[in-house]
């Protein structure tokens, strides 16, 4: 049974770029996130007049998920997984274990604010980008069963970017932030090849590769608690048009206390023309957790694996937050 379409290629930067989250605008990340590619898909739809513009400013809409641009490994072409340990983020590749430097692609670069009224500068300000050339992720899933009729909308967009570029974060209508889609291909996966969670070592070992936004909200809910794995396993195999039911017991081993990052997500709002800001807090993206398997049956086995390779934990899965590695 095809559940899920796959889009899956290679982004480069071809001129530097600020992506900024929260209310700290003068640093940037490391790579642009799922809702950065989300917004520029959204935009580059309502330009060509496509039907698919319709999904975008529901930001709870997962018919499309676009996942983080995560930084490719120079050696093998395998995405760098972030890793926080002592309130450190690196980012090692998970098969040949080499770690991405991305202070050694940051620099500082000048801007100025006009002011148009009196036709004079307004000020001088600096901020960080990421200047060096790098490969990273792109990676779209469309669940063929809510979105196929999506799918040549969303094609016709690539095949765009594919010829003109992608252009995201701060400043890209000056030519910053523009990305270039060097190569791409479609996948279309059954649930039969889905591949299948080692469950047999009775102990579940899931890392955050996004920031992921919990159902609940306070400090003590910014941690990955088993009946949230259970919900989400649930939320998923509905997704999917599956079977919910299940057998699984999570024990809690390793519960790692981070404070939660702080997020800004873009709302556009058509009869506006204009956007609402919605501030939230995330868990941080690097953080494993770990758990004890006493007892699960064949449909957790699955719902577990669909979770990991097409879905996501907590909300805004669409956006790319919630993406998890088990491993």
């Amino acid at each position: 049974m095809d559940i899920i379409l796959q889009i899956k290629g290679i982004l480069e930067n071809k001129s530097s770029f600020a992506i900024s989250q929260g209310v700290e605008k003068r640093f940037t990340e490391d790579y642009p996130f799922g809702r950065n590619i989300r917004g520029a898909f959204g935009y580059l739809a309502k330009d060509l007049g496509l039907a698919i513009k319709d999904i975008f400013p529901d930001l709870k809409d997962n018919s499309i998920i676009f996942r983080d641009a995560i930084p490719l490994c120079y050696k093998c072409l395998e995405p760098y997984l972030p890793d926080l340990k002592n309130s450190t983020l690196k980012y090692i590749c998970a098969k040949c274990n080499q770690e991405y430097l991305a202070v050694k692609s940051r620099s500082r670069t000048s801007a100025v604010r006009l002011d148009r009224t009196m036709n004079s500068v307004n000020n001088f300000f600096n901020f960080n980008v990421i200047f060096r050339p790098n490969l990273y992720r792109f990676k779209v899933l469309l669940n063929m069963k809510k979105g196929e009729k999506l799918l040549e909308d969303l094609l016709t967009i690539i095949l765009f970017i594919q010829e003109n570029g992608l252009f995201m974060g701060r400043r890209h209508a000056k030519g910053l932030g523009h990305f270039a889609l060097k190569e791409f291909k479609t996948e279309i996966i059954s649930l039969e090849e889905i591949k299948r969670i080692d469950l047999t070592q009775k102990e579940l070992r899931i890392k955050l590769i996004s920031d992921t936004i919990f159902q609940d909200s306070g400090f003590n809910n910014f941690i990955l608690k088993p009946e949230m794995v259970k919900d989400s396993i649930q939320e998923c195999l509905k997704f999917y048009n599956l079977e919910p039911q299940f057998d699984i017991d999570l024990t809690s081993k390793n519960t790692p206390l981070y404070p939660p990052v702080q997020l800004s997500l873009l709302n556009y709002l058509e009869d506006t023309n204009n956007f609402k800001t919605i501030e939230t807090k995330a868990a941080r993206r690097g953080i494993t957790y770990t758990f004890e398997t006493k007892r699960y049956d064949d449909r957790a086995v699955v719902g577990l694996s669909l979770l990991t390779q097409g879905f996501g934990i907590g909300r805004y899965i669409g956006l790319g937050q919630g993406e998890i590695y088990i491993g």
